[in-house]
């Protein structure tokens, strides 16, 4: 990276210190994916997450890269 590149730029701290966490969650259950997805947010974190039920479908969302 430049260090020249952030010249002028106002930092935003608040983007270095709460980055999104993109998370592929295999549960068979909704109502504890559900609580995983509450757990973390009251923890302050920022997730975009994609909720899977079963293992093929796992698989192939890991294999898509989609996270």
């Amino acid at each position: 990276m430049n260090p020249r590149s952030n010249l002028g730029k106002t930092p935003d701290p608040e983007a270095d210190m709460n980055p999104s966490i993109r998370l592929l969650h295999l549960e068979d259950d909704p109502r504890d994916a559900e609580l995983i997805r509450l757990r973390l947010q009251a923890a302050g974190l920022s997730c975009d997450i994609l909720w899977v039920s079963g293992k093929e479908a796992f698989e192939i969302r890991l294999g898509a890269g989609s996270v």
